[in-house]
């Protein structure tokens, strides 16, 4: 007995196949696989370290995108927010990739993943309206004001819209939780 949603069997015609998205996930993550390694030995031989893992985390975590792989991008994004943004101290990544990963939900929008907004979207806007100008006042440097406000506030709400959208099933939710878990223990 096969638990995997990739092989189950469907009809079609009134024959039996088996889905084959798994054999092509795979043929897909080898070509990727290449081309990343190709791309990194080049690029960090042009650019660098860091120019090197931004361009290869930017195509792997855009195939994730595109294969509408959510609940694994929320997951990688929590895990950059935390080893990156916070360890590191770079605090507008996470908060980028949230946003792309917003649009992507909103361009491919159906009626089995519908766009979610934000409960009481009023409610945030007033709360954002509220907190700009304490956060001005406290901002001792031009960079508290441009990186403290949109990380904290702002970042806030993208989380949140970013769940609401995650969150669509039981199910989902544990698959986040397991992406999640799975991309803390690396």
């Amino acid at each position: 007995m096969r638990s995997s949603v990739w092989s189950k069997p469907t009809a079609k015609d009134g024959r039996w196949f088996t889905n084959s998205a798994s054999q092509l996930f795979i043929i897909v993550t080898i070509l990727v696989a290449l081309l990343v390694g190709v791309l990194a030995d080049v690029v960090l031989g042009l650019f660098g370290l860091y120019a090197s893992v931004l361009i290869i985390s930017s195509i792997i975590m855009a195939l994730i995108f595109i294969l509408r792989q959510d609940e694994l991008a929320a997951a990688l994004i929590l895990a950059v927010h935390l080893n990156v943004d916070w360890y590191l101290g770079f605090r507008v990544i996470s908060p980028a990739m949230t946003l792309v990963l917003l649009c992507f939900c909103y361009i491919g929008r159906s009626s089995l993943r519908p766009w979610v907004k934000p409960r009481y979207l009023w409610l945030w806007l007033l709360f954002l309206g509220l907190t700009i100008i304490p956060a001005i006042r406290g901002a001792t440097n031009l960079y508290d004001t441009l990186f403290y406000y949109p990380n904290v506030i702002f970042g806030a709400l993208l989380m949140v819209w970013m769940g609401a959208i995650i969150a669509r099933s039981p199910a989902s939710i544990r698959l986040f939780l397991v992406f999640f878990c799975l991309a803390r223990s690396t």
